[in-house]
């Protein structure tokens, strides 16, 4: 029973580790090809094929992969094919991957200026403001992780004196700073992280796009935005989609007209 049980055993283990090999060499031929197409793309637009260019860049995201420079390219294909929808879509995503690129942030101002729309943006209150530096410092997992540290060190402050029986006001006022600081970082990390992902940004594809006061194609319209602009999306069902714009301004549009970053 012993020996048939290590039998057994052994079979599996074999079979784990074929299975291992095999999806290691599909992930590896799946690179490959990505990093081919990546390649062809970048040689298209050299020669001056935009078009081709764009079509091949496409074809590596269609593998699954994303980096930054990829959605570089593609939106520098775009932008001189005179897609600037497309330009503005690409840009933004590959700031995502790298948000502190400065060619990618030249090449998506280049870009809006480009743009029909010249809307005034809503003024941001001062502690967004100073939010939006400590995300652009830190990141928002770094602001999380951060909040949670200062979290920890305020429990592990309360627990040491308690332990210790110490009566030196400093564990008391380093509990009380750290914890001041790090619950509130945490809370907010956890609201913005669930703000972003309630309200995504999207990019207007279409050249003109009219803005209805409710998700019907006969709806009175306010006015029309156009390719670039870049809106927050509200809500949405199967055909329309709410979305606000810069200058804080809501209405509905088709939700084939965008697409999100």
């Amino acid at each position: 029973m012993t020996r048939s049980r290590r039998l057994d055993s052994r079979g599996v283990l074999t079979i784990l580790t074929l299975a291992l090999f095999i999806l290691a060499g599909q992930a590896a031929a799946q690179d490959a090809e990505t990093l081919s197409r990546f390649d062809a793309g970048n040689a298209h637009y050299e020669k001056g094929e935009y078009d081709q260019a764009a079509a091949a860049f496409e074809s590596a995201v269609e593998t699954g992969y994303h980096s930054a420079a990829l959605h570089y390219n593609l939106g520098n294909s775009y932008y001189r094919l005179d897609e600037i929808g497309k330009a503005v879509l690409n840009y933004e995503r590959a700031l995502l991957l790298d948000p502190e690129n400065r060619a990618i942030e030249h090449s998506l101002d280049l870009a809006q200026t480009r743009m029909m729309d010249r809307m005034s943006e809503l003024p941001d209150p001062i502690w967004t403001t100073a939010w939006r530096r400590v995300v652009a410092a830190l990141g928002l997992s770094g602001v999380l992780w951060s909040g949670m540290l200062l979290y920890a060190l305020g429990i592990t402050l309360i627990i040491l004196r308690v332990w210790t029986g110490g009566t030196s006001p400093w564990f008391r006022r380093g509990a009380l700073i750290a914890l001041s600081i790090g619950v509130p970082m945490v809370a907010i990390s956890l609201l913005a992280s669930r703000a972003s992902t309630e309200r995504p940004r999207s990019v207007v594809l279409e050249r003109s796009v009219p803005v209805r006061q409710s998700p019907d194609g006969d709806a009175p319209s306010e006015l029309e935005i156009h390719e670039g602009l870049v809106v927050r999306t509200i809500e949405m069902d199967s055909s329309w989609i709410r979305v606000q714009l810069p200058n804080g301004v809501t209405g509905w549009i088709e939700r084939s007209a965008v697409e999100h970053i």
